[in-house]
């Protein structure tokens, strides 16, 4: 569990799930009255990655406008977006570099949204860890071999 606070109360918080090659974005909460305000989602992902070695995976049932604004923000700071979908991960993913790239992958029409899955990283050894693990993925797919 990661949050920020100011002196009396809890401002923003998330809670993780420890996995083998990532950290999995469970629930992400904040103050209502917040809202638009400081502290900003960006700055809890900042701290979570520059605090462990792994990625974060983040998925949502829907994708507002501000949860866009959020990524594009991410982005142009200098992390990669690596989106891929659960069916065939190995075969689906695409790392997103640019706003423009996230623009056209958002633009991707897919009925089954929800299988899609974002895993936000560092650029440099987090992002080389998160490409060879799709990469293994990918090597077992087509090999017919069991995923763990």
């Amino acid at each position: 569990m990661y949050w920020m606070v100011s002196p009396h109360s809890v401002d923003l918080a998330m809670e993780l799930e420890q996995k083998p090659q990532s950290l999995v974005v469970n629930l992400t909460g904040k103050r209502p009255e917040l809202r638009g305000k400081p502290p900003h989602a960006t700055e809890l992902y900042v701290a979570i990655l520059d605090d462990n070695q792994t990625s974060l995976v983040i998925s949502d049932a829907h994708l507002s406008n501000a949860g866009v604004a959020v990524w594009k923000r991410l982005v142009q700071m200098g992390y990669y977006i690596t989106v891929y979908n659960t069916h065939h991960p190995g075969q689906s993913r695409k790392t997103i570099k640019t706003p423009h790239e996230l623009d056209e992958f958002l633009a991707f029409d897919d009925s089954d949204y929800q299988s899609w899955r974002f895993v936000l990283s560092k650029p440099g050894v987090q992002i080389g860890e998160t490409v060879s693990a799709f990469n293994t993925r990918r090597y077992r797919e087509l090999a017919g071999m069991e995923n763990p």
